[in-house]
């Protein structure tokens, strides 16, 4: 019996060694196995181009989670060469995350952090840098068949040559309008400047560019005109070209050659230096309100005559007609409209009221910033609802009306016609 039992015992050891044996050379075998070709390979682009991939280091599972065989490379950095996005985009596979690092010349850290961190950041200067991209697995779970755990290496330099582009919202505009203008590409934090015979305009920073708008006087004179931005000794140019606006008459008749409605033809002296005021912030959001409704008796940029001999007159004394000749007209800065006594007089847009007082000739007064240079002026309201320094919403009351009111819209102290605003177009719905 101890004889057979022994016999058992060795041929089970046999079978053992044999197992092991057998077991060892396929995961042996499975191990020699493994190579590069099955090894993840990731479609990244930096500035608009493909990066080359540098290196790697997978740790490949063979036996579950007991045996892996580890696979690792590293070879030179890819050189670029000149990227002139201010902001290169980087764009990962779906799936997929990313972690970054780069460096300046004086191999000083400019960022670290995720691919999705890198979307908010900007660079300082323009100059030499060097970045060191692992791209991985989500979680670690793209591939639930290998569970392959690493990262895909991308190592490069580049020579960052921003430059700044100018971009305009029309390439031609009638007397009264606005021109939006956009600067992009712009590296570091200096503020560019802008420059155009039409109107002085300064840069605003806003959803990530830099943002002016140029007012054209009524009384422009037709023609190209040159705008150029300036920003760390880098210049940029644009040309726009200015048309006049068709000529409208009006005819009112009194008994002095006064105005027959309210006039304002000039800002009143007590809004000379609220004129100056000019926020950095672009408060109004989408199209303008109208600020009431009325009937409009005297419209933007109309000539309007006072007390010329009327037709019929002059159809019986053609003589008088010289009289005519010698009576000069003014144009209407402004839209003057005859209303219903009591209505609620409404703010255009978002922004700071910046006067609520009486003003000479205008009465009651309420003047809003809307940022940039932006103001909405209503002169003549019965009541003024509103106190200086509050911030207003679209919408908001700011007060109620008389017989007439008079709505001027200003840019930089230049007016402009509102029409467009209040109908959500134009410039000043345009930010690029």
């Amino acid at each position: 019996m101890q004889d057979i039992l022994k016999a058992v015992g060795k041929w089970l050891a046999l079978v053992v060694v044999l197992v092991a044996v057998l077991l060892g050379a396929a995961l042996g075998f499975m191990y020699t196995q493994v190579n590069v070709g099955d090894l993840p390979a990731y479609a990244v682009t930096f500035g608009g181009g493909e990066l080359p991939q540098t290196g790697y280091q997978w740790k490949v599972p063979i036996a579950s989670n007991w045996l892996a065989r580890t696979l690792s490379e590293e070879g030179e950095a890819a050189d670029l060469g000149e990227v002139t996005d201010s902001h290169p985009a980087l764009e990962l596979p779906a799936g997929t995350e990313g972690q970054l690092t780069i460096r300046d010349e004086a191999e000083e850290v400019v960022f670290e952090g995720t691919a999705d961190e890198y979307a908010d950041f900007s660079f300082g200067k323009n100059g030499s840098y060097s970045a060191r991209l692992t791209v991985s697995p989500q979680t670690n779970e793209l591939n639930p068949s290998t569970k392959m755990e690493g990262f895909c290496l991308y190592d490069f330099t580049f020579q960052l040559r921003a430059q700044p582009t100018l971009t305009l919202s029309h390439t031609s505009m009638v007397q009264g309008g606005v021109i939006g203008v956009k600067l992009t590409g712009v590296v570091g934090d200096a503020t560019p400047t802008l420059s155009c015979e039409l109107a002085p305009a300064v840069f605003t920073y806003h959803d990530n560019a830099w943002i002016s708008y140029i007012p054209v006087d009524y009384n422009q004179f037709g023609g190209d005109y040159e705008i150029t931005a300036t920003v760390d000794g880098q210049t940029v140019s644009a040309s726009v070209y200015i048309y006049g606006r068709e000529n409208r008459e009006l005819d009112t008749y009194t008994i002095d050659g006064s105005a027959a409605i309210p006039y304002m033809a000039s800002i009143p002296s007590q809004l000379e230096d609220v004129m100056s005021i000019c926020d950095p912030d672009i408060y109004w959001n989408g199209a303008f309100t109208q600020p009431v409704d009325g009937k409009v008796v005297r419209d933007y940029a109309v000539l309007e005559y006072t007390d010329r001999i009327d037709e019929l007159t002059l159809s019986i004394y053609p003589e008088l007609a010289v009289l005519n000749e010698s009576i000069a007209p003014r144009r209407s800065v402004n839209v003057t409209m005859a209303v219903t006594p009591g209505k609620k007089v409404l703010a255009p847009a978002a922004g700071r009221v910046v006067y609520a007082g009486t003003t000479s000739g205008g009465g009651r007064t309420v003047v809003i910033e809307h940022g940039c240079g932006l103001k909405s002026i209503l002169y003549l309201l019965g009541r003024i609802d509103v106190s200086e320094g509050e911030y207003v919403a679209q919408n908001d009351v700011l007060g109620t009306t008389q017989g007439h009111i008079i709505c001027e819209m200003r840019l930089y102290d230049i007016p402009i016609s509102p029409w467009e605003a209040w109908r959500g177009q134009g410039a000043l719905m345009w930010q690029g």
